[in-house]
């Protein structure tokens, strides 16, 4: 009896591990979806920056003041200064550039 279900249990256990090609090709890697400039902006920078760009925690820069470029904003964003982070790990260039081109609604013109 023991013997029986030792080998019942092998063949099950050799079923399930077996999938077939067909089975495996069905299975499709999860299309990124990538974020807009204030979904970016409430994840990674909201904390230090506040929702309005004056908060400066941490040594935060005041949004509303800042004179940098585009490209000098995607670099910090990209490479981090001081006490922020590089966010180039966690975030496509796509949304690196949506999050720089979003802070410009701080700037007082």
């Amino acid at each position: 009896m023991n013997r029986t279900l030792l080998l019942l249990f092998g063949i099950i256990f050799l079923a399930a591990c077996g999938e077939s090609k067909s089975a495996q090709k069905e299975i499709k890697p999860k299309k990124k979806v990538t974020r807009t400039g204030e979904e970016v902006y409430q994840t990674y920078c909201v904390v230090c920056h506040g929702a309005d760009g004056k908060l400066m925690v941490n040594g935060a820069k005041d949004l509303s003041k800042t004179i940098i470029s585009h490209n000098e904003k995607v670099e910090l964003i990209t490479n981090g200064k001081g006490m922020m982070a590089p966010h180039r790990s966690l975030l496509s260039k796509e949304e690196i550039n949506n999050v720089a081109n979003y802070i410009n609604k701080f700037v007082k013109h």
